[in-house]
């Protein structure tokens, strides 16, 4: 009984890791008329790599727009760099991260 409760213990804390996490970030850098760029670093998980990508939306009108997936080798943290080249000058946006289709937890504001 002691062994099946620390085997599913030990799987447990591996299906923890599996998903890739912020590490540090979410971070707004430069934004001019017509787009943004966002600077996010990543924990990739040790067995795959991950497709990371984010999603941003505009406020006013409720359209959702996706960054080109960067690729993140399994095993390593990085620091990737989205550029958002669908803004438009006066609105407001919000943004997701999103690795292997899963939504990251952000612990920061995700609106500029």
């Amino acid at each position: 009984m002691v062994a099946q409760l620390i085997s599913c213990m030990v799987v447990a804390s591996i299906v923890a890791v599996a998903q890739p996490t912020i590490v540090s970030g979410p971070i707004v850098g430069h934004v001019d008329m017509r787009g943004a760029r966002i600077g996010v670093q990543i924990r990739a998980d040790t067995t795959r790599d991950s497709e990371v990508r984010i999603s941003y939306t505009d406020s006013a009108s409720r359209q959702t727009f996706v960054t080109p997936v960067q690729t993140l080798r399994s095993g390593v943290q990085e620091c990737l760099t989205f550029d958002l080249d669908a803004v438009e000058p006066g609105r407001t946006y919000s943004y997701r991260v999103f690795a292997r289709d899963a939504e990251l937890a952000i612990p920061v504001s995700t609106t500029f």
